[in-house]
């Protein structure tokens, strides 16, 4: 499939299914004060928190956005289209605090893609343990929420 044809909305899908195979619990649009991050995520086991910005081209302004996730994440990426994603590694990248994921739709009915970290995340110094927790929260108890609801459906 030709990745200028994708949409961004199908570029998180296949970030979120890559991030629950790995064992976490996402929330997409999480809002963190002002601002909207486009993946948050929770790993099961660690409780490690990841933020992704998501963009189909403009990786400049996705770098930009994702800087403000430090203060609420452990580890904070950019996923772009894979195409992008390997130029965008040569030229600059802030790979001191931010990482970068490669974003490759194979088929879209039903979704198949490969995501690839392309340069890992470091741990965030910028962080903030209350924010942190905020969000780790919030993700967890929407999901415990959630199947308490499932479950008394019916």
């Amino acid at each position: 499939m030709s990745q200028e044809k994708i949409s961004e909305l199908q570029l998180q899908e296949a970030v979120r299914e890559y991030l629950i195979r790995h064992g976490f619990v996402v929330t997409l649009e999480m809002q963190f004060f002002s601002k909207r991050i486009d993946l948050f995520a929770v790993n099961r086991r660690s409780l490690t928190t990841i933020a992704i910005e998501t963009k189909l081209r403009n990786w400049k302004r996705a770098s930009f956005q994702a800087r403000t996730y430090l203060l609420c994440a452990d580890h904070v990426f950019v996923a772009l289209p894979s195409h992008l994603a390997h130029n965008v590694a040569t030229k600059g990248f802030d790979r001191d605090s931010i990482g970068l994921l490669a974003v490759q739709i194979l088929e879209t009915s039903p979704m198949t893609c490969d995501v690839s970290i392309i340069i890992p995340a470091p741990e965030s110094v910028y962080r903030r343990t209350d924010y942190v927790d905020r969000l780790r929260g919030a993700v967890l108890f929407a999901r415990f929420d959630k199947r308490r609801e499932s479950a008394y459906a019916g």
